[in-house]
């Protein structure tokens, strides 16, 4: 529970011993307040449901009731007890500040909003004033980009368990062809180097930290890991580790900027040890020009390493500005460009990228979908000539995917996945010219 929450949950208290009401209606609220102290929600509201008149409810019970239900789970009646609630105390901060964590968590932003603001209005102490300034930051931060799902502002961690398959129609981005031309003469392939069709299974895990300063400075934390396992084409079998850590600082009203180390570990399966390390950085400023338009600018440095092969470690640069723009609550437009450089010990490996996307995403609130589409274009020139080539490789990518989020009703944190993606990479060089579609289908529990 956040200072916001537990200042709320404090004055609750005190409200119950001032309000005068039963021995028997005392008794129910001191048990209730006692379970939810031992997080036990349900049990609690079970029993002041089992007690509620609503023609006699003081706001004390009424606002119980909607730290019972929010903890259980059910926000839409988390909201009733809480509006009911404020009916009776218009001016009670601490039940409206409950109120908007549950307007964020069910997805209605703007709602959020505006009752932070209205308490933010009504001059409350300084310590309250910046956490709410925190609340209305990931407001607008979800607003922005609805890749980030609301949380609310009092759960410090955060995990999701996606398990799921996805059926690969070029596993190896194999050449579209199976004759190419090395040295000016034409060579068949094997069946190995040629495009090969694989299905997989794949479970990932990833938890995430937060913690709150006094200064208003966050400490976030990430770590993911991810298993694949193909059903034939064991050599890319694989398990990867990132993680990240850093400060996010606010910066007035508008700009965030967050600082974060990144640390990123593949394996192919087959190889029993690590194949890549990397180390980087990985700044990220965020600025609202608008209740609309968010600015992003972010960029990365990282030192990757490769096990066995020192000529090929590289440094990698990447540089990326975008936008998002929100012409309606549930509508979300994002538009990015994409400039990168890898500087390898080997010239072959040696590349600069330039690219672009454009996406739209869509919330369906009332059906618990999100549904999004997105194409994007980047052009890969390498520096050296490969062995048994004249030029240096140039690949042109053009990519569009599509994907659909569907959260199961009465099955809080559970949703189900569908991607597709369509990928057509041309190049200079026969053997990188290639298309692959993907499908994936998973299932993620999100606590």
């Amino acid at each position: 529970m956040n200072k916001v929450s537990f200042a709320a949950s404090c004055c609750a208290i005190i409200l119950a011993c001032l309000v005068p009401s039963s021995s028997t209606a005392q008794a129910h609220l001191a048990q209730a307040q006692e379970l939810l102290a031992a997080d036990q929600p349900q049990q609690a509201l079970q029993i002041l449901q089992a007690a509620h008149v609503p023609a006699t409810a003081t706001t004390q019970e009424l606002f119980l009731l909607g730290i019972a239900a929010k903890q259980s789970g059910d926000l839409p009646k988390a909201e009733r007890y809480f509006r009911a609630a404020l009916d009776r105390e218009p001016e009670a901060g601490r039940i409206r500040l409950e109120l908007a964590e549950v307007l964020f968590r069910q997805g209605r932003l703007g709602d959020s909003r505006a009752e932070l603001v209205a308490v933010q209005d009504s001059n409350p102490p300084e310590q309250v004033r910046q956490n709410i300034g925190v609340f209305i930051a990931q407001v607008d931060a979800a607003k922005a980009d609805p890749r980030m799902r609301p949380q609310g502002p009092q759960k410090n961690w955060s995990a999701f368990i996606p398990a799921g398959f996805t059926s690969d129609s070029n596993v190896n981005a194999g050449p579209d062809t199976d004759t190419v031309f090395l040295y000016g003469l034409p060579f068949d392939l094997s069946s190995d180097a040629q495009q090969t069709q694989d299905t997989a299974f794949f479970l990932r895990a990833g938890v995430s930290h937060q913690h709150q300063f006094d200064s208003g400075v966050t400490w976030r934390t990430n770590l993911n890991v991810s298993y694949t396992k193909h059903s034939t084409s064991s050599a890319y079998d694989s398990t990867n580790l990132s993680a990240s850590t850093g400060p996010n600082f606010r910066i007035g009203e508008q700009v965030g900027l967050s600082l974060p180390v990144t640390f990123d570990i593949q394996r192919f399966n087959d190889q029993g040890d690590w194949h890549t390390q990397s180390v980087g950085f990985a700044p990220r400023l965020q600025v609202a020009a608008s209740k609309q338009v968010q600015l992003f600018l972010d960029t990365s440095v990282s030192r990757k390493r490769y096990r066995g092969n020192s000529d090929r470690n590289l440094t990698a640069y990447t540089f990326n500005p975008s936008l998002n723009y929100q012409p309606t609550e549930n509508g979300n437009i994002a538009l990015g460009l994409q400039y990168g450089r890898e500087i390898s010990g080997l010239d072959i490996h040696t590349n600069t990228v330039l690219g672009a996307y454009l996406g739209y995403q869509h919330v369906f609130r009332e059906q618990g979908i999100r549904a999004s589409v997105t194409a994007s274009y980047t052009d890969t020139k390498f520096k050296g000539i490969q062995a048994a080539q004249t030029v240096a490789r140039h690949d042109i990518s053009r990519r569009i995917s599509a994907n659909m989020s569907y959260d199961l009703p009465q099955m809080q944190g559970l949703s189900l996945l569908g991607s597709l993606s369509y990928q057509d990479n041309k190049s200079n060089i026969d053997m990188n010219n290639y298309d692959r579609l993907q499908l994936s289908l998973s299932v993620t529990r999100r606590f």
